[in-house]
């Protein structure tokens, strides 16, 4: 029997199909007949037999269509969810049928075989849509095919619609139109709003009609899709903002992101997007999810899998001992590093501590390598108590001790155990060891602590460098026989050691103790010391070398954290041989070199020579002229240069210089002098509320000053503060949360920021996304959070991440969602949110949240890196003793950098019984692992220690 060609059964096929449906259409309303319908199978014809006889010669069967989709066999993993996903088409619930079909159309000609032999399925409703699904199949564009006819377009007018530059027509048409099951389509517009802000409002759109569940599936998609790669971090902002319904979803769709992350940041960025979803889901289920969804259709990256484990652990915020053993995982010893730190880390939030002794048991017996044994022993260090750890420290291996010393650094406690026991690491046998030893006692301030790192430093010359760091913001603690003890190692003392030394003597006043270095300097001075001998120079500015050095220690240090840094920097030859001549000359001979050089108009260090004769209070005669040849009246090289003299002279004239430029007000072009003058401390008359005054009288001049740190980095009078919030609100350029330190200031500092903000407006509307955070963060709270809650959202998307953030910061998302968004935007200390947040923190006394926020903005501005791994590493060297890698799990965990403004003195006073020094960053330093929360006096303290 010779059958039809496909294509005319194909043909009769969709004929048939049409007239059964008007033949529905046209008795519809006939319940008895429509009844008896339904209770009948339908007959379906796939096609009829030719009748029996002699067909003509010539009638041959069909060649086949070349151009037609041939069946791909599948694997047996793919035809298991093919045969799974055909039995959903007869689901009871549409959504999922309709789901079904959409995957199913993904896996194109995978799926023919299968598809074609359920078009003669029992079930009528699985047999219909196989064979829809065959068409869709042989279109070339499955998923694209099914959403058209969903939506009653073209698939030509679906691609032009995609393809458009403005994609909201499309949104308008699946807002009217859609119906759940189009999930391809949903990744294809996210895709293509990536970087658009549409991104969010057609996020809500797709939750609307897909459910969670579905719009996650979308993401996950979209996350694939290459147009997306470049908006990356916008998915992930947009998955914090909206949660994918299930977890597995967000592991898949955090995975794909990583890859496309550039700057080789991708793992670190998607585990730190991860923490953002801690709490969405049950521990059990995202547990669960660490398979994610891979999909059949992609080539899977290289360890994508311990990828999407490593996020499914980062993402649980918590979980008991049994749900974390259903996830199967492998042994401590055979998982690699990120994912035994993202493990151990669960553990730890878990409060499964014993777990961890038990992973360092088993480390240790099985040999694991030294990475997986340091990661393990920093966990340790932190879940067991001071004692047990002391106890078994010298079993440990090297590495683990390393790793114990880094993680202790990092976070100090039970301070009272743990220092003496640093002390006696100093006389271990191992080098590596003793060095850290003396590196974290560096924030144990006490007697006890200076005496020992002294002992050290004048003892064993491998650990003296580490020690005399550490002891140099301790100098104060020293007696005058200890400081000698270190004065007499100067004449051996290495390049490593000198500095460090000479840097303890300047910082404890003791000009004496240096003598016998000058004179060893007066015989030759080598340029690698230039800087240490201008710092020991500048302690007497009464003599001729002291008054040069003087000068050029006189500086604003912008973003330098030291005067070392600095001087290092900007120290040239000519300084070298000025500094020379001096030291070879007596006091007065020297100035009078320096009176002859400030009188040459050749002489390149003219100013330099003229600034010190000021300096040094030589410049009674001079002052006069020098403010002529400022003014014109004569001419000069140096022009308006010589000012810079000028500012360091305290002379009768040079004084009213001051008081006549201050007078002329902020348009004064001498106006920057008498700004140096007070900046320097050489002002007798004119004082820093006076000049404030002047600088900040309006809020156009305080904008030409607000980058200035070194003037508002104390309390600015009221009106100088609100005209520098007015400046900073509203000029071109600024912004009032560009520097936390301002912001935190101007918080603080008693002005009412919203009347800055929208003035005496009676519905004030923020005009922007800036202005938004400005007022959630910096205004009073109430009246805050009535702004927040009145800003409408934008339909185009433009201000809906903002006022998300904004109303999860008021409190005005469901109380786990403005948790969540809350913890995460401030995850960082060093943004504005992160600081604001731990300065409320440690208002209520949390030690550890002003930790955070003062190693953040202090001495070394160290800068935790939410989701970073590191591991300690010794390093040996051919010469010398082994040092410590700079990729040490403490330096690698944290990033040294430098940003002021930091936090102001002002500022730290309120929090603190004792109060914090001037120059605080160095303070804070050495009191670090001894900061505790007193409540009886409701401010923060140290724990006193021998």
């Amino acid at each position: 029997m010779v059958r039809k060609p496909i294509e005319v059964v194909k043909t009769q096929g969709m004929k048939l199909k049409r007239t059964i449906a008007s033949i529905v259409l046209l008795v519809a309303g006939t319940t008895i007949f429509v009844s008896l319908v339904a209770g009948q199978r339908i007959i379906r014809i796939g096609g009829g037999g030719r009748p029996a006889g002699n067909g003509s010669a010539s009638e041959e069967p069909a060649a086949p269509d070349l151009n037609a989709v041939q069946p791909i066999p599948p694997t047996p993993e793919e035809a298991a969810r093919i045969a799974d996903l055909i039995e959903q088409l007869g689901s009871t619930r549409l959504v999922q049928r309709d789901r079904a079909m959409s995957e199913l159309a993904s896996y194109e000609a995978r799926a023919l075989t299968q598809v074609r032999e359920a078009k003669s399925h029992d079930d009528d409703e699985i047999a219909s849509r196989c064979g829809l699904l065959e068409e869709v199949i042989q279109s070339r564009q499955g998923e694209l095919f099914l959403a058209s006819r969903r939506l009653n377009l073209t698939i030509d007018e679906l691609n032009t619609y995609l393809n458009n530059e403005d994609i909201t027509p499309l949104l308008s048409i699946l807002r009217g139109r859609a119906q759940a099951g189009l999930v391809p389509l949903w990744a294809r517009v996210f895709a293509r709003l990536a970087s658009r802000p549409q991104l969010y409002p057609s996020a809500e759109l797709c939750i609307e009609i897909e459910g969670t569940t579905g719009y996650g599936q979308a993401i996950a998609r979209a996350a694939r899709a290459p147009e997306a790669a470049g908006s990356a971090r916008n998915l992930m902002l947009l998955m914090a903002l909206l949660p994918p319904g299930e977890p597995a979803d967000t592991v898949e769709a955090l995975t794909q992101l990583r890859y496309s992350v550039g700057e080789g940041r991708g793992l670190e960025e998607a585990l730190s997007s991860a923490l953002d979803f801690r709490t969405v889901y049950p521990a059990a289920e995202t547990l669960a999810a660490r398979a994610g969804r891979p999909s059949a259709l992609h080539k899977e990256q290289e360890g994508a899998d311990e990828v999407r484990t490593a996020l499914a652990l980062t993402m649980t915020s918590a979980c008991t001992e049994a749900e974390l053993s259903a996830a199967e995982l492998p042994p401590p010893g055979e998982m690699s590093p990120i994912l035994l730190n993202t493990w151990l880390s669960l553990l730890q939030r878990s409060g499964l501590d014993t777990a961890i002794g038990t992973a360092m048991q088993e480390v240790l017996e099985k040999k694991a390598d030294t990475r997986r044994i340091s990661i393990v022993a920093g966990y340790f260090a932190d879940t067991t108590s001071v004692a047990t750890v002391i106890e078994r420290f010298d079993s440990l291996p090297f590495e683990a001790q390393l790793s114990i010393l880094d993680a202790w650094w990092l976070r100090p406690r039970e301070v009272k155990e743990l220092q003496p026991f640093l002390i006696r690491l100093l006389r271990h046998e191992r080098t590596g060891i003793r060095v850290e030893s003396a590196r974290s006692l560096g924030q144990y301030y006490a007697h006890s602590t200076a005496k020992a790192l002294l002992e050290a430093a004048l003892n064993d010359s491998d650990v003296a460098p580490a020690a005399l760091e550490s002891l140099a913001a301790m100098s104060d603690l020293l007696q005058p026989g200890e400081l000698q003890s270190l004065a007499d190692m100067l004449p051996t003392a290495n390049l490593l050691t000198r500095p460090l030394l000479v840097r303890i003597l300047v910082d404890a006043k003791q000009p004496d103790a240096l003598k016998p270095l000058l004179a060893e300097w007066r015989k030759n001075l080598p340029r690698n010391e230039l800087p240490m001998a201008i710092q020991v120079l500048a302690l007497q500015p009464e003599t001729a070398a002291g008054a040069f050095a003087r000068v050029r220690v006189s500086v604003r240090l912008g973003n330098y954290r030291n005067v070392e840094t600095f001087l290092l920097q900007w120290l040239d030859q000519n300084d070298l041989a000025m500094t020379r001549s001096l030291l070879a000359l007596d006091n007065e001979p020297g100035f009078d070199l320096l009176r002859e050089i400030a009188q040459d108009p050749n002489d390149h260090q003219r100013l330099n020579a003229m600034c010190a004769l000021a300096a040094g209070g030589r410049d009674g005669d001079l002052a006069a002229d020098w403010l002529k040849r400022l003014a014109g009246e004569i001419k000069d090289p140096l022009d308006t240069g010589i000012g810079a003299a000028i500012s360091f002279s305290t002379s009768d004239a040079a004084e009213e210089f001051r008081r006549n430029t201050l007078a002329q007000g902020i348009d004064s072009p001498n106006i920057g002098w008498v700004i140096q003058s007070v900046l320097n401390e050489r002002s007798l008359t004119v004082t820093r509320e006076e000049l404030l005054g002047v600088l900040f009288d309006t809020p156009e001049n305080a904008q030409k000053f607000a980058g200035s740190w070194d003037l508002i980095n104390q309390p600015l009078p009221p009106n100088a503060a609100r005209n520098l919030a007015t400046a900073l609100a509203f000029a071109q350029g600024q912004n009032l949360l560009s520097q936390p330190g301002i912001a935190l200031m101007l918080a603080e500092s008693g002005i009412d920021i919203l009347n800055v903000l929208f003035g005496d407006a009676e519905n004030p509307t923020p005009s922007d996304t800036l202005q938004l955070y400005t007022a959630a963060l910096l205004g009073e709270p109430e009246r805050a959070r009535e702004i927040v809650k009145n800003t409408p959202m934008q339909e185009d998307g433009s201000n809906y991440q903002g006022l998300m953030i904004a109303r999860a910061w008021m409190d005005l998302l469901p109380a786990e969602d403005s948790k969540r968004l809350k913890l995460g935007v401030a995850s960082d200390p060093t943004n504005i949110f992160g600081a604001t947040l731990r300065m409320q923190q440690a208002r209520d006394g949390d030690a550890g949240a002003l930790r955070s926020l003062l190693d953040a903005l202090g001495p070394d501005a160290i800068r935790f890196e939410r989701g970073a791994t590191a591991e300690a590493r010794l390093v040996n060297q051919r010469w010398g003793s082994p040092y410590m890698d700079s990729q040490g799990v403490a330096e690698a965990a944290y990033l040294p950098g430098i940003t002021p403004p930091r936090l102001t003195v002002g500022q730290l006073h309120p929090l603190f019984e004792e109060p914090p020094a001037a120059n605080w960053e160095d303070w804070w330093a050495a009191r670090r692992a001894l900061l505790e929360f007193d409540e009886a006096t409701g401010k923060f303290t140290f724990t006193e220690l021998p």
